[in-house]
């Protein structure tokens, strides 16, 4: 299996978390496209005593991941994985939705707290309930998932959540690391049910023009599902109230059939090769056009999705390198490319030249692939917009960021490489020290406490929003959260590597984050609800700080880390 032999090959994350933990993180990393997975593992993993039968919990852009996760050495040649770890699941739902909290492990309860209280406000359209393995897939583990799915709808009912479940075991993930790699997973001859008005050619590709029957676009979706999409392995983001545009592409599909060829932009199409007639393609994926298509495919009126042309560009090509531009400038789903119409930007190009400058690797690129970037468009965006003060929009999700111009302005703009190293290094060294509390074996009575607040899904961005705004008080000079950076000399690669920048922060982070603690109480879902709650918590933890400042070991701290910034 070509998937096992790429995770085997990431010895730095089997050390790290140890092989069962590594693959749950390398699968869902893949899955989520998602390339920073040491922040995966802070945020969600929960796996370890006490974990309740969840393993990961994560929050991304409206959707709750809940997984469960098994590995085997023997894995590839195990013809099924054990049907009971997904059925676990049911267990770690019930006590997710209404177990009763007091009897949760309190690194956990926090976690759960906050999932309840997103669900309560409608925060979330979306569950996806995963089973990450090595073995084969087989019919029991299906059944089991959809058991556990049946029980979540129900226990949503009244509620617009949609609510999905997948197994991710040696199948799926080959499929999934193939789609990566070669883009095209459903490999089969297709029938073309269109017309193709016009062609052109060019330097190792075909493109046909024309336009296809909607009745041919439903069909290929029941058959094939999310694999048609295999540039974007998740492809169709669903129908839901708050997924307005797909919600009326299916509107126009079933009222007003006649007109939907003028309505929608279209889909476009990649394949191997199409027969002389251009009637049979060998392979398909369709590279744009996934909301089109699901939402088509959700209709239920199949008389009108038959009268439905949607227009249509078919792509001949074999060469790898070429298909991953075809499907880099074809595919323009929101969902999961939005920091690619930034990747061009004036600041971007100015700040990889910069980065480039100081011997860092800045990717403008999106995705699993860019996982060895230490630093990149998409693992800045949260951490930058929470340093400035706006923790609520870094919880929503990066794609939040880029698809709102306000927000993403006040992240990049005038933001040079040295700022954004801050922003960098305060996020990872929270997440290190995340780390380093829940691998003590013996911990205080004060550090569980500080690990449960830190296990929550909104507080990594909450407290580099209050290292942002106490960044004078930290550094002892004025500066404010959008000028606090390093050094020139201390940013140059020969100086300091990614991880020595994250270790200047550790030890200011952990002198702020007991004062939060404090400072919020055990609720933090109530406290965030409250107004000023930041302003509320950076004016005590800065005076707390601010008059530590006279002991000498305190001030040789703040000391260390502000003689790295300018």
């Amino acid at each position: 299996m070509t998937h096992l032999e790429a995770f085997r090959k990431r010895k730095d994350l089997i050390d790290k978390y140890g092989e069962g933990n590594a693959h749950q993180l390398w699968c869902m990393a893949a899955y989520l496209d998602e390339p920073d997975i040491d922040k995966l593992a802070a945020d969600g993993l929960t796996d370890g005593s006490g974990d309740k039968k969840i393993d990961f919990l994560y929050v991304q852009n409206s959707t709750l991941y809940i997984a469960q996760g098994y590995y085997t050495a023997n894995g590839a040649f195990k013809v099924a994985a054990s049907a009971n770890k997904a059925s676990d699941l049911n267990a770690g739902l019930a006590w997710l939705t209404v177990g009763d909290l007091d009897d949760v492990p309190e690194k956990l309860r926090t976690k759960i707290s906050e999932v309840r209280a997103l669900l309560e406000s409608e925060e979330l359209d979306g569950v996806e309930l995963l089973y990450t393995h090595n073995c084969g897939e087989t019919e029991n583990v299906r059944k089991e998932l959809e058991t556990c799915a049946a029980y979540l709808r129900n226990a949503f009912a009244g509620k617009e959540i949609l609510v999905t479940q997948k197994e991710l075991g040696c199948s799926s993930m080959e499929k999934l690391y193939i789609a990566y790699s070669q883009q095209i997973v459903v490999r089969e001859s297709v029938e073309f049910d269109g017309q193709i008005i016009s062609s052109q050619e060019g330097d190792g590709w075909k493109a046909h023009i024309g336009f296809v029957n909607g009745r041919w676009l439903y069909e290929l979706f029941q058959k094939h599902g999310n694999e048609l999409f295999s540039a974007n392995y998740r492809g169709f983001m669903g129908m839901s109230r708050r997924k307005k545009i797909n919600n009326a592409i299916r509107a126009t599909a079933e009222n007003a059939p006649n007109d939907f060829f003028v309505f929608n932009n279209g889909i476009s199409i990649l394949t191997t090769s199409v027969s002389d007639d251009l009637k049979t393609f060998e392979g398909i994926s369709i590279i744009n056009g996934a909301q089109t298509t699901g939402s088509v495919s959700s209709a239920t009126d199949l008389e009108a999705i038959g009268k439905i042309s949607v227009l249509c560009k078919v792509i001949v090509c074999n060469d790898p390198e070429k298909v991953k531009k075809i499907v880099e400038y074809n595919n323009t789903q929101n969902y999961i490319t939005t920091w690619d119409h930034y990747s061009n930007s004036p600041e971007q190009k100015q700040l990889e030249l910069e980065f480039s400058k100081l011997g860092h690797t800045y990717s403008l690129k999106r995705g699993f692939d860019s996982a060895a970037a230490e630093i990149g468009i998409e693992i800045a965006a949260q951490p930058l917009v929470a340093l400035h003060g706006d923790y609520v929009s870094a919880n929503r999700g990066k794609n939040y960021v880029f698809e709102t111009k306000t927000v993403y302005d006040s992240a990049f703009h005038e933001t040079k490489a040295q700022h954004l190293l801050v922003a960098v290094a305060v996020s990872k060294a929270i997440e290190h020290i995340k780390k380093e509390l829940n691998d003590k074996a013996t911990p205080t009575e004060q550090e569980k406490t500080w690990l449960a607040f830190l296990q929550g899904l909104r507080s990594k961005n909450f407290v580099i929003a209050v290292v942002g705004a106490l960044a004078s008080v930290i550094c002892g000079k004025p500066l404010n959260a959008k000028t606090v950076k390093f050094t020139y000399h201390e940013s140059l690669r020969k100086n300091n590597e990614i991880e020595s920048l994250v270790i200047k922060w550790v030890p200011v982070i952990k002198m702020v984050l007991p004062f939060v603690v404090q400072g919020i109480g055990e609720d933090f879902a109530a406290y965030l609800d409250q107004e000023n709650a930041l302003k509320r918590i950076v004016d005590q933890v800065g005076t707390q700080l601010g008059a530590l400042r006279a002991i000498p070991s305190v001030e040789a701290t703040l000391q260390g880390i502000a003689v790295s910034v300018e």
